[in-house]
């Protein structure tokens, strides 16, 4: 076995006593040998068993106890079947509720925020500038004039790679 099914094993059925004759030798070889189990084994017998050790020991047969244990279920039952349909549908719809309203106003805030910074045109710490109109007529002519200087091989197509390859 493995220390990890050693140490859930000395846990439970273990310090119990009720582990059958095979596998109590089995955690017992293991313990033997493997140090960092041996010291969990004398912690969880020191911690969990011990202060049991000197306890008056109630002596209530299995029927009585699993007649306590059926009670308790059954008196468990009743109280949440007691509820009814309509508070547990009640309580399920004000769950809804308050998220649906979070969601709504987290909703609300993202479009506010969205607007504000989408349809602010100019911002406080950006300028526009301004040009002259005659500045912007001049930069206009010149690039007009630029366009318009054809060369005499330029205008027998676009110059493309592809109409070089057609034409």
């Amino acid at each position: 076995m493995k220390c990890k099914e050693i140490r859930e094993i000395l846990l439970t059925d273990y310090l119990d006593d009720m582990l059958n004759e095979q596998d109590r030798k089995e955690v017992e070889a293991h313990l033997s040998f493997c140090i960092h189990c041996n010291e969990f084994a004398k912690i969880a017998i020191e911690s969990t068993a011990a202060p049991f050790k000197d306890a008056p020991k109630l002596l209530l047969s299995q029927e009585k106890i699993w007649h306590k244990i059926r009670a308790g279920i059954i008196s468990e039952e009743k109280t949440t079947a007691g509820a009814g349909f309509l508070p547990e549908l009640a309580a399920s719809f004000k769950n809804i509720f308050v998220v649906r309203t979070a969601l709504a106003a987290a909703a609300v805030a993202v479009i506010v925020v969205a607007a504000i910074v989408f349809f602010n045109p100019v911002r406080q710490n950006q300028t526009v500038k301004k040009t002259p109109p005659d500045e912007s007529i001049r930069y206009l002519a010149s690039a007009m004039d630029e366009l318009s200087e054809t060369n005499p091989e330029e205008d027998k197509g676009y110059g493309t790679d592809i109409e070089k390859y057609f034409l």
